[in-house]
């Protein structure tokens, strides 16, 4: 495309390459170029269209007469960094779509057909799921679908530390995996002359690896899923006999192999996140060798205690009551929700579904109401913002001091280390002196004048 900022009007052909976002006021939807103004071209763009849009689908050819720009962050400290959070998607223009010279064009095969039987599976589970509340936790838990989720719902994840459960991520593809692999091993074991020429262990290894890999698509190959593929990949040369391997050496492959397929997972929060808990529950596993009860108790607070700096630093908050909130979610998440929706999703085109979706819509009802009664706990959580990366990684490495070097006087210096964050430099206005900031709104005016007792803020609101 070219070097411009701004492009009035412009005619592009390409295919739908997202499932598209439709409510009362817009579509919001990917768009794979191959033409612009009938000159070749390829990339995402990010499009937008308003004035009673028609119902379009994942896979749908079509020219379009839009509207582009490249996007602009707001220069305001510490606001998010947009342009980064496109670019990681490959996104470098948006627009938004005329309301006339738009056409929809014959449809030709492509690499998209996963995304449409998502985009299929999706809608039927909506279909049968009443409850838009249900529908959406359903299509996220099996789909890795969340744009039905709603904000309220997110913050509610958010406040009760559960927000990990609601994405595919090591906990679906292994339990995929491993029905597979008892399944096939139970099948195969039932003839010895089959047992002789191939060992039962390896037919179900491989088997759950190849079923692994296509539900890995399925969920849309996000970097926690191929985390988990990777793993499944390595636990099959494993079972195979060729080699063995150490935990912290499939988590390293696992790191390589997610930087090498998509390197703008860097870029991504929910990289770090996914990394660190695993790394969270091997420290702890290794170090402290609980079982039973105490193990479980052991792991969780690991994963609250050595996830906090990276929430304090993204979201300045910190949610305590999380742990008691995951020590009912996790088990009725991943033992029973997850299990039975996976099912319901497998026989979303039968009558047998509607008899499914009760206990899964009663489940999930059940977890809200748990979460509901765990947020009358948020007294206790943190809200307390660490504004720089420097104070995180701090935290984080005294927390590692104090587990992997227990030596007393290195666990004092972790212990002054814990404290410099609480202890931040700040600026002082003294009196006589004001400190005024123009505040990039992306419109119009705003300005905040401080002084050393009193804010005030002018706004002259837009134009129009």
């Amino acid at each position: 495309l070219p070097e411009l900022q701004v492009i009035p009007q412009v005619t592009v052909q390409g295919t739908i390459a997202s499932i598209p976002l439709q409510n009362s006021s817009k579509t919001l939807f990917l768009f794979a170029l191959e033409q612009y103004d009938h000159h070749l071209a390829q990339g995402i763009i990010q499009l937008a269209w308003y004035n009673k849009a028609p119902i379009i689908h994942a896979g749908q050819r079509w020219k379009f007469n839009v509207k582009l720009k490249r996007p602009r962050n707001y220069l305001n400290p510490g606001s998010m960094d947009y342009v980064r959070a496109l670019a990681t998607h490959h996104i470098m223009w948006t627009g938004y779509i005329h309301s006339k010279g738009n056409e929809l064009l014959p449809k030709s095969p492509s690499y998209l057909n996963g995304l449409e039987l998502r985009e299929r599976l999706g809608n039927q589970l909506n279909r049968l799921a009443s409850d838009p509340k249900i529908a959406g936790i359903v299509e996220a838990l099996t789909l890795n679908l969340t744009t039905h989720i709603s904000q309220e719902n997110w913050d509610l994840f958010r406040r009760t530390g559960t927000t990990h459960l609601f994405g595919i991520s090591g906990e679906h593809i292994a339990l995929i995996s491993g029905i597979v692999y008892y399944l096939l091993r139970g099948a195969w074991t039932r003839s010895a002359r089959l047992c002789l020429y191939i060992p039962a262990p390896y037919i179900a290894s491989v088997g759950g690896l190849l079923v692994a890999l296509g539900y890995a698509f399925l969920a849309g190959f996000e970097p926690p899923v191929q985390r988990a593929l990777i793993g499944c990949f390595f636990y099959t040369l494993y079972s195979l006999g060729q080699h063995r391997f150490t935990a912290w050496q499939v988590w390293r492959y696992a790191l390589f192999g997610v930087l090498w397929i998509e390197p703008h997972a860097v870029f991504m929060q929910g990289f770090y996140f996914s990394f660190l808990a695993v790394a969270c529950l091997l420290l702890t596993q290794q170090r402290w060798r609980l079982k039973g009860y105490k193990g479980s108790l052991a792991l969780q607070l690991s994963c609250l205690i050595g996830l906090m700096p990276l929430s304090l630093y993204w979201y300045a908050y910190g949610s305590i009551n999380g742990f008691i909130a995951n020590l009912f979610a996790i088990p009725l998440v991943g033992l029973l929700i997850v299990p039975l929706a996976l099912v319901t999703m497998a026989v979303s085109s039968l009558s047998i579904a509607k008899l499914l979706i009760l206990p899964l819509s009663l489940l999930i009802s059940l977890l809200f109401k748990g979460l509901y009664l765990t947020e009358s706990l948020a007294s206790l959580n943190i809200t307390w913002p660490i504004h720089s990366i420097e104070f995180a990684l701090i935290l984080i490495g005294a927390l590692l001091i104090w587990i992997l070097l227990p030596i007393k006087s290195l666990q004092r210096i972790a212990i002054l280390w814990l404290l410099l964050p609480f202890f931040p430099s700040r600026s002082l206005i003294q009196w006589g002196e004001a400190k005024i900031d123009v505040l990039d709104v992306g419109q119009g005016l705003a300005v905040a004048i401080r002084t050393k007792h009193h804010v005030l803020l002018y706004d002259t609101r837009d134009r129009f």
